[in-house]
Formats: structure tokens, sequence, C-alpha cells
């Protein structure tokens, strides 16, 4: 109320219309700019801790056209946010607020009711939406994957190597910054949609299941820092490791087995050659996320 008979006094002096326009329009610019500077402050400040937060390194820059296009942003919230109340305010008999005879019509009041009721949604919305990107991100940095995803280096379409691939394996172990190589058809939460495998655990041999299946090395595991629940790993050392298999507790669980896994038989079906392989299960490794969180992890061989 003491604005409005602030302009009511402005108008008795011999103020124009325009220029009680002009004058709200540069108040609400000039704490819209403090205000973006205030934001820009808090970003700056809070900026190491979302780095942290979700492990990347975003920096804040000065370059011009970001720059502008900031001011630009700014001048048209400013605008915007004063166009209203100047048109409003400005628009008032000067004797009429002076006396006290103001009355603000039913139109007046649900418009100023609707924008502060949608002020007060859009703050809702943002510090709702806040709280859920900060329980994601936690979500994401503290979710157990079933191995180290930190530290790796994955080069694509090795297969181009040919029968090259195993002496480039061991050239790359001799450089003395890399800790493990292993070479698969496959990696975690990558593509998985040609792997398709259909199996006959043992007592269940009427039963086919349908699986997906990892082609590895023995160092598939060691390099993904993956656990064996049970059982061991691949080694060059056994020569029948090549009709042997590994795998997760959720296929030992679905076959049956649970911790007696070790030395059961899968027949795996061979639909292009016409005729099936039986494996003897050497280990079981602990279960680990192969696919989108979303998906629960179902039942993996590794041959």
């Amino acid at each position: 109320m003491w604005r409005l008979k602030e302009e009511g006094i402005r108008k008795v002096m011999g103020s124009a219309k325009f220029e009680l326009i002009k004058q709200f329009l540069i108040e609400s610019i000039i704490i819209t700019f403090i205000a973006l500077l205030i934001s820009f402050i808090l970003v700056q400040l809070a900026l190491p801790v979302f780095n942290d937060l979700s492990g990347k390194n975003l920096s804040v820059g000065f370059s011009i056209e970001p720059l502008s296009m900031l001011l630009a942003l700014g001048l048209l919230v400013g605008i915007l946010a004063g166009i209203y109340p100047a048109f409003f305010l400005s628009s008032f008999k000067p004797i009429a607020v002076l006396k006290g005879r103001l009355s603000a019509s039913t139109k007046s009041l649900g418009l100023r009711s609707g924008l502060v009721v949608f002020q007060f949604f859009i703050s809702v919305t943002l510090i709702i939406g806040t709280i859920i990107v900060y329980q994601q991100m936690n979500f994401i940095r503290n979710k157990k994957l079933g191995y180290n995803k930190e530290q790796l280096l994955v080069l694509p379409n090795s297969w181009a190597l040919g029968k090259n691939a195993d002496a480039f394996k061991q050239q790359l172990l001799k450089d003395s910054r890399i800790a493990n190589v292993t070479l698969s058809w496959y990696k975690p939460a990558g593509p998985s949609g040609n792997n398709n495998a259909l199996a006959y655990p043992e007592g269940k041999e009427n039963q086919v299941m349908k699986t997906l299946e990892y082609h590895v090395d023995e160092q598939y595991i060691p390099t993904f820092e993956m656990h064996m629940a049970e059982g061991r790993n691949f080694s060059p050392a056994y020569k029948t490791d090549s009709s042997a298999m590994i795998i997760n507790e959720t296929a030992a669980k679905a076959f049956g087995w649970g911790t007696n896994a070790i030395g059961k038989r899968i027949t795996r079906q061979n639909s292009e050659k016409g005729n099936n392989y039986v494996y003897t299960v050497i280990g079981v490794v602990k279960d680990f996320h192969f696919k989108s969180l979303h998906v629960p992890i179902t039942p993996l061989l590794m041959v």
C-alpha cells in the first residue's frame, strides 16, 4: 500500500505515467541482476560440492557469448517481472490512493493471487527436483555394481586384430602403467542383444532356460575385480577349461543348485551347428550388474 501512496504523491507532483512505468521497470531489472549476481556466487560456491558428488569437473567460464546471453536473459526476466506492476500501479488515480478509497477489482485480485500461487508452485517444483537429483546422484555414486569401473580403458572393435589379438594383449601388459588386460566380446552394461543362450541345467534336462552368455578369457574376472562366490576362475593350467563354465549366483539359484553348483553340468544348445555342448561348472561369480539398473540381474553364463 505504501508504494501506491508513493506513486500517488509522485503523480500529484507532476510525474507522468511513462516515468512511473520506467521507474518500476528499472527497479525490477536492478533486482533481477542482483539476484543473478547472488545466484552466480552461490553456483561458484556449490560447484566443487556438485563436482565431488557427480564425479564431473564442471567449471563456470567467462567467455563473451554465454555471458552476453546471461545478461540478455536477466534483462528479459527483469522486464517481464516488472511490466505488470508497472502498468498496474501507474494506472490508479492519485486522489483515490491518497484518500484511501482504493479498492482492487475481483479480476485484479484473482490475477495477483494466481501469480503468487504460480511462484510457489515453481519454487516447490524446483525444491522437489533438487532433492530427486541429489538422491539419484547419491544412488549412482554408492550403488555397488559388482565390479570396479574405475581406471578402466575400453578399446572397441578388437575383433579387427584377428589372430594378432593375443600378441597385442601381451604387448600392452609390458607397459608398467597397465595392471591387467582382458579380451572379450562383451563388457558389463554393454550391448547384449545377440548373446542369448539356451541351456539345459543338470537335474532339469527337459527344461530349457534362457540366459545370457559371455565369451571371456581368464583375465576377465580379475580385470573387472569381480569376486568368486565359490569355485575358481578360468586358468590356462587346466586344458579342460575350454569345456568349463562359470555362472553367476542368480543362475545357480534359477537352476535350483543354491551353493552346490560346482561340478554340475549344463548342456548348451547350439542351434547354428545343430549339436549341443556339455559344460562343467567350475565357479560361481558373485552377481554383478550387466544391464541397466532398472533391470533385475538375470542368469549369466561365462565360457
